[in-house]
């Protein structure tokens, strides 16, 4: 299949190099530079046991050159505005020319980062007729991208229509993991999430190594302890209401003592039970506004228990 990737940096220069051992022929489209070096061979960066190959992959620096493609990548850069959001202006650019040039049965997929309600703006943008846009997130890691790409914990698809995921997996359909079909919204706050909850490990890490500074304890095995269980990891990582019983408070509030006793402040222990809180005052005033005001109701919480298939109550979760 014919596919192109716009931007050749380093998330699409990987990919290009890893759809072509596909046997997929590619178009890059970048600036002259870049497409100088891949042309001959070469990267822009280092990534280990990576090597451009020409046979399958060519470089330009006219994005007319990917219209008859099937499936074109967006991977340029989104940079950090001022006050915190993406600048997805070339992102939008490049789109909506390609929305002009490509046919209604073509793909343009992004993969740069967005925020959340992006691709709709853009899926509004085009053509009626044109063609059909999709959100595929990437996963990679600096150091270990070609390893990352070819065994990956999960493929991220967010689409408006069945096409769209259909296509996709198509071209993924070599690699052995689970796929995530959904809207664009999803798939895009998947990806802010992923590396917000990526960044949390490393802080509260770092806060652990900080609160127990000075005491005989080996970081390196409490986070394995706690990286291998992923059973647990996965029973908690869920949407729900806020957290109660005995364990968990206690246990976060004596974590903050530690620190504290130690001349650490422990400022993320300390938020932890602070958004816990804000959770529960954050019910009772949807509640309030749904009914109007609480005085004088009846009100039935249905599942305020501590554990499936037990009869604890859901100490803590003060209503």
């Amino acid at each position: 299949m014919l596919v192109a990737v716009i931007g050749l940096g380093h998330v699409g220069l990987v990919l290009a190099v890893c759809l072509a051992e596909f046997g997929h022929s590619i178009i890059g489209v970048d600036f002259p530079p870049v497409v100088e070096m891949v042309n001959k061979g070469t990267a822009p960066f280092f990534e280990p046991q990576f090597h451009v190959e020409k046979q399958n992959l060519r470089a330009t620096t006219r994005l007319e050159d990917a219209a008859d493609a099937k499936v074109i990548w967006i991977t340029v850069g989104t940079t950090l505005l001022p006050n915190g959001s993406f600048d997805i202006d070339n992102v939008i650019r490049i789109s909506r020319q390609l929305g002009n040039l490509c046919s209604s049965d073509a793909i343009i997929a992004i993969k740069s980062t967005m925020p959340v309600g992006a691709c709709r703006i853009i899926a509004d943008s085009l053509p009626l007729n044109g063609p059909h846009l999709v959100y595929n997130p990437e996963f990679l890691k600096e150091g270990s991208a070609i390893y990352d790409f070819f065994n990956p914990g999960k493929i991220v698809v967010g689409a408006n229509s069945a096409y769209g995921f259909e296509r996709l997996a198509a071209i993924y359909n070599p690699l052995d993991c689970t796929s995530i079909c959904t809207t664009w919204e999803n798939a895009e706050l998947i990806k802010l999430s992923q590396n917000a909850l990526n960044a949390l490990h490393i802080s509260f890490l770092n806060e652990l190594a900080l609160a127990t500074d000075g005491l005989d304890i080996s970081l390196h095995v409490v986070s394995h302890a706690l990286r291998i269980d992923q059973a647990t990891l996965s029973g908690y990582l869920q949407p729900g209401f806020s957290y109660g019983g005995i364990c968990l408070p206690d246990n976060v509030s004596y974590l903050a003592y530690l620190a504290e006793s130690g001349g650490y402040a422990a400022p993320l222990l300390h938020a932890i039970g602070t958004v816990n809180e804000y959770r529960i005052h954050h019910l009772v005033n949807r509640l309030s506004k749904v009914t109007g005001g609480l005085a004088g109701q009846r009100i039935a919480l249905w599942g305020m228990i501590r554990s499936i298939c037990t009869t604890a109550q859901l100490y803590g979760a003060r209503l």
